[in-house]
């Protein structure tokens, strides 16, 4: 049972005597916590489909769907203890309101909200539309971008406050401006790793479309080097491959095959 006496939570049964803002900041924490955890597995999730342009599967959406709820769950409670530890500081130290750090945090946590709003009401619809189909079958370039932006928005929102938390040197020493600036570079810098990890995946996935194609572009010139003749080209897999007059079948390195030479 908890007690409350001149100002101290108690916990008689154990005879531990804390203080109210102390309460409040662990139940901040396990709010947190609880969002960021949820927001971590959901943002993988969404990030496996978007990058391996994988069927979503009706098991895989529930349990988005299931994470997405426990995420909203955690934000509401975030901003609920976030603004009971508020108002017991700002009554004892009203000087806090003046903190640039602590103004950025809540200019963090307003675009979380407002990002979870979007997510919640636009992405999470489309994944649901998109049930035994890949995420962005038949979806506009604009809206793929959007979508990257939100997650990398969602990305940085949940862990940014965690650094202003915990980094006690930056009170009343970093301007708001500086903090800002800093959040937009980490909120673009995720926006072009996520971006690049999937061109990644897309050259390793047609690796060897592409091979086939950087030797067809070099075909004509590795003639002239060796005095052959351009003629000798054969179309392999649609793509124009320099067939030498020397080569036997035997010879030639997959994936190129022996085809009719070239008519003229």
């Amino acid at each position: 049972m908890l007690e409350l006496l001149n100002g101290l939570v108690l916990i008689p049964s154990f005879g531990i005597q804390l203080e109210p803002k102390t309460v409040f900041l662990a139940f901040h924490i396990v709010c947190f916590a609880l969002g960021i955890g949820s927001a971590t597995l959901l943002d993988i999730l969404v990030a496996r489909m978007f990058l391996f342009n994988r069927t979503i599967e009706e098991s895989g959406f529930a349990i988005i769907s299931f994470a997405s709820k426990i995420v909203a769950l955690g934000l509401l409670l975030s901003w609920v203890s976030g603004g009971l530890y508020l108002n017991h500081i700002v009554a004892t130290n009203a000087v806090i309101l003046e903190n640039p750090k602590f103004l950025a945090k809540v200019c963090v946590l307003c675009v979380l909200t407002l990002n979870g709003v979007f997510i919640h009401t636009v992405v999470i619809p489309h994944i649901r539309r998109k049930v035994q189909s890949t995420m962005f079958e038949g979806t506009s370039m604009e809206k793929r971008v959007l979508f990257l932006v939100s997650g990398s928005i969602s990305v940085v929102s949940w862990y940014f406050p965690i650094l202003l938390g915990t980094a006690k040197e930056m009170n009343f020493t970093v301007p708001f401006e500086q903090i800002v600036s800093f959040y937009l570079v980490l909120a673009l810098l995720a926006f072009l790793a996520i971006s690049s990890a999937k061109l990644l995946v897309l050259l390793w996935a047609n690796r060897t479309r592409t091979l086939e194609r950087l030797a067809a572009s070099c075909a004509p010139m590795a003639a002239l080097c060796h005095g052959e003749s351009v003629a000798h080209l054969v179309v392999v897999r649609s793509e124009p491959y320099l067939r030498m007059p020397s080569h036997r079948d035997g010879d030639l390195p997959r994936p190129v095959v022996v085809l009719a030479k070239r008519s003229a």
